[in-house]
């Protein structure tokens, strides 16, 4: 058998994904950045099988091994995103094992105790080592000088030991552990919409491709789950106008938006203006025309205006989404059509993530796009899909809300 890398993805003390890679005696730690370009580069391989372990989630084929850790993690924080091949493989996996534990009830659990399989492919880390510029781990292969990857929080197992000797012992601490019962991911506040999923593959794969991440790093930073922006840019644009998000300047023009940045734990504060000068010695960044067509400005500034019509929203994630399109005015209308018709108020409705009874409401606006929740949804990657969004509570803490998307007409596919 040829040599073979080992791979595990996983979060450390500080909630950042990283991972680490072995071939032979030799151990990679790569740096969160790092980790996402390999994660899609893993993304781009079949596996022969899927498997759950507790909270884990292992691919291999006859060369690799792939093992992500703490799957709800990577559910909860939209980094499963960053795999759109490999999901419905995972989510097949985590519905037949449910279905498995329902069907036999003598603990026909899967034991995974200490568990931590580190796993991977030796040609797929060779490509990814040439692409970042890391130390190559074969003899054979002559890459550039190493680039500096943070080693943080690594795996626990003992790198001295040989491959076998680590999945050996690996295999040993399973079979002694003690059963562990799987719990089913969580849905929570479930619903369910008429849309469907796109048949524009192309559209999708070249947004996706392009801006993935620069969407994942910004829509991270204010608090907003990377797949509703990446949905979001897909549909306004593709990725094929240089106003990725159809921000329009005039409507947000000299309008102070201060918006908060989980990752410093303060406000940043951006104008869109022609007349800079007049913000000069201000804690504003000023943002031109011109410099609105920067494909990061453009999608940090759209992070930006979300947050700014989900403050408006009571931070309903749904609604803030149609806000976007609408403007608070126009999807204040809609609201008070909906409480009006459905006997709620509209705080009853927004502090309700799976309400969504404004939906059939939306045609009461004559401009902006009346569908467009349905149509950014059939960007998402699969029923089921989670959508996060942070925010400050009255007493400064972090509260994450969550809804839980399915597309009625395939919901009998559900389990």
């Amino acid at each position: 058998m040829g040599t073979q890398a080992y791979v595990e993805f996983y979060y450390n003390d500080e909630g950042l994904l990283v991972s680490c890679a072995r071939m032979d005696e030799d151990v990679e730690y790569l740096s969160p950045h790092d980790t996402r370009r390999l994660l899609r580069l893993v993304d781009k391989y079949e596996y022969d099988s899927v498997n759950l372990r507790h909270n884990s989630i292992k691919l291999k084929n006859d060369e690799s091994e792939i093992v992500l850790s703490d799957l709800r993690n990577f559910m909860k924080s939209g980094e499963i995103s960053l795999l759109p091949n490999t999901l419905p493989k995972i989510k097949k996996e985590i519905a037949d094992y449910n279905r498995r534990i329902a069907a036999n009830k003598k603990h026909q659990n899967i034991q995974l105790g200490r568990r931590r399989v580190i796993a991977g492919s030796a040609a797929l880390l060779t490509v990814f080592m040439l692409a970042v510029g890391a130390h190559h781990f074969g003899k054979d292969v002559a890459l550039d000088e190493p680039s500096t990857v943070v080693v943080t929080n690594e795996p626990k197992y003992e790198p001295n030991i040989s491959i076998e000797e680590f999945v050996a012992d690996a295999e040993n601490n399973a079979i002694e552990s003690e059963p562990v019962t799987p719990v089913a991911p969580v849905v929570k506040n479930p619903v369910y919409i008429d849309f469907s999923f796109t048949n524009d593959l192309e559209k999708k794969n070249h947004a996706y491709d392009n801006f993935h991440d620069i969407v994942y790093e910004e829509a991270t930073r204010y608090g907003i789950s990377p797949n509703l922006i990446m949905a979001m840019l897909t549909q306004e644009t593709g990725g094929y106008l240089d106003n990725l998000m159809q921000i329009q300047f005039y409507s947000w023009e000299d309008m102070h938006l201060r918006i908060y940045n989980f990752e410093t734990n303060s406000y940043d504060h951006f104008v869109l203006t022609d007349n800079p000068a007049n913000y000069a010695g201000t804690e504003y960044t000023t943002i031109s025309r011109r410099q609105l067509l920067d494909p990061r400005t453009n999608i940090k500034i759209a992070c930006a205006i979300f947050r700014i019509t989900a403050e408006n929203m009571d931070y309903h994630i749904l609604a803030s989404l149609q806000c976007y399109n609408f403007g608070v005015n126009n999807m204040g209308e809609v609201l008070n059509l909906t409480a009006s018709e459905t006997h709620k108020t509209v705080e009853e409705i927004l502090a309700d993530q799976s309400d969504a009874s404004f939906i059939d409401y939306t045609s009461v606006i004559d401009s902006g796009d009346k569908n467009y929740i349905k149509n950014v949804l059939s960007y998402i990657d699969s029923n089921g899909e989670a959508l996060t969004l942070k925010h400050l509570n009255e007493d400064g803490e972090i509260v994450t809300e969550e809804v839980t998307v399915y597309a009625k007409n395939q919901v009998k596919t559900l389990d």
